[in-house]
């Protein structure tokens, strides 16, 4: 049996092959690597947008400790000495409304008079005053204990409970995300802070916001 050939067939040869299998996989890896570089992206702006959350959220609680107490001194109970008629102390009770802390001392007095939103605002320095110029580890659990907080406290990563979807210092899983809050004194009738948020081992937001008394 006679076979024939024809000649004008031609074949791939192997170095073909490999530049044709190169060209193909540079055509995929090419777009992969546009989308695996998207997803980082992606990821990193979710948690800078996570961070700067985070930071305010401080600053909201500091706000609503403040409030707490000027909520508690929409009444004012005064105790007088019995000889000379002179305002000794005070409570802050108002509706059950009353922060950990209302005893009114006689310092305190001497320094806000009978103004119930001034009385509001050294109980609230006095209950901080210990923790000023300090960086502080916090949460949303921290406020109403807040002299009793250790110095970094074991908080300075923060953790995320699935189960409640929040951060908090000591229940879920440990997160990317590295928190500290100092507050300072400006004035008599305010007060500075600043949270800083580490989202990554070298990128952080930072809010810088003012207190002052209502």
């Amino acid at each position: 049996m006679t076979i024939f050939k024809n000649k004008n067939q031609k074949g791939f040869t192997l170095i073909e092959a490999m530049v044709s299998m190169t060209v193909i996989v540079m055509a995929i890896i090419g777009p992969l690597g546009l989308i695996v570089n998207s997803v980082g992206q992606i990821r990193q702006e979710r948690n800078r947008i996570a961070a700067a959350f985070l930071a305010e959220e401080i600053v909201e609680n500091f706000r609503a400790y403040r409030d707490s107490f000027v909520l508690a001194c929409k009444q004012v109970d005064y105790n007088y000495s019995s000889s000379e008629g002179i305002v000794e102390s005070a409570i802050c009770s108002f509706g059950g409304a009353s922060p950990d802390a209302t005893n009114v001392t006689k310092d305190i007095l001497q320094n806000s008079g009978t103004n119930p939103r001034t009385i509001a605002w050294y109980l609230f320095l006095d209950k901080i005053d210990s923790r000023l110029e300090q960086g502080l580890y916090l949460d949303n659990d921290s406020f109403s204990t807040l002299t009793g907080i250790v110095h970094k406290g074991g908080c300075e990563t923060l953790r995320y409970s699935s189960l409640y979807g929040s951060y908090n210092c000591s229940n879920g899983e440990l997160t990317d995300f590295k928190r500290t809050t100092t507050i300072s004194k400006v004035s008599e009738s305010s007060l500075k802070v600043e949270v800083k948020v580490y989202y990554t081992p070298k990128r952080f937001i930072e809010v810088v916001d003012y207190i002052y008394e209502r």
